[in-house]
C-alpha cells in the first residue's frame, strides 16, 4: 500500500543570510490522492454510458453534464455546463410534472422515477424514463440535484406498433375486429351515460 505525504522544505539561515540547514514538514495525503483517483473512475463510467447523467441546481442550472447528455440534447461538444438550463429542454408538460411531481418527491424522499421527454436543438421531442435524486449538504438541506435519463423513443415505437397491429389486419392495414368492438364498447358506455 503506497502513501502519499506532501513535503515543504524550507531553508534556514544564519544571521548572514547562509543556509546552515533545511526544516521539514510533511503532511499525508493519501486518502485526497485516493479519492481524486476514484473519482476519475467514475468520471470515466459517467462519461462512457449511453444515459444522460447530469447534475444541477435547485434551479435547474447544470453543474455538470456527460457526454452523452450533450448529444441527446443536440448541444455542441466543449459547452460551458453553467450555460445550460435544464428546464429550457423540456416540453411544457414534461417541465410541469418535473416541478410539480418529480422534484418535490426527489427532495421529500430522495429519489423520483417517471416518464419524461426532452427537446434537443432540432425540436423533436425525446421521451425519456427519468430518475432524480436529491443531495443534501450536512446541514440536511437539498444542495442540488443529480438525473440519470435514458431514451425510450424505441421503445415507445415498439408499443406504437403492437398497438397498431392488435387492432389492425396485417393485409389490407384496415380496422379489425378487435379495434370495432373495442369502439363499440366506447359507444355504448358514452350512450349510456347521455
Amino acid at each position: 500500500s503506497l502513501y502519499y505525504e506532501q513535503k515543504t522544505i524550507t531553508p534556514l539561515k544564519d544571521d548572514r543570510g547562509r543556509i546552515i540547514q533545511y526544516g521539514s514538514t510533511g503532511r499525508d495525503i493519501t486518502g485526497k490522492i485516493r479519492a481524486d483517483e476514484e473519482r476519475a473512475r467514475l468520471v470515466t463510467i459517467l462519461e462512457a454510458t449511453t444515459d444522460r447523467v447530469a447534475s444541477a441546481t435547485l434551479q435547474g442550472r447544470v453543474r455538470y453534464m456527460n457526454r452523452a447528455g450533450e448529444r441527446m440534447l443536440g448541444l455542441a461538444e466543449k459547452i460551458d455546463p453553467a450555460k445550460i438550463n435544464l428546464p429550457d429542454f423540456a416540453p411544457e408538460w414534461a417541465r410541469t410534472r418535473l416541478r410539480d411531481e418529480g422534484i418535490p418527491a426527489a427532495i421529500r424522499n430522495g429519489v423520483w422515477s417517471g416518464e419524461t421527454a426532452f427537446i434537443d436543438r432540432s425540436g423533436r421531442e425525446l421521451p425519456v424514463s427519468q430518475v432524480i435524486l436529491a443531495h443534501r449538504a450536512p446541514t440536511g438541506e437539498v444542495e442540488y440535484l443529480s438525473t440519470i435519463a435514458r431514451d425510450i423513443s424505441d421503445r415507445r415505437a415498439q408499443i406504437v406498433a403492437l398497438e397498431y397491429q392488435s387492432t389492425h389486419d396485417p393485409l389490407t392495414g384496415l380496422p379489425n375486429r378487435a379495434l370495432f368492438f373495442d369502439r363499440l364498447s366506447y359507444a355504448l358506455v358514452s350512450a349510456r351515460r347521455e
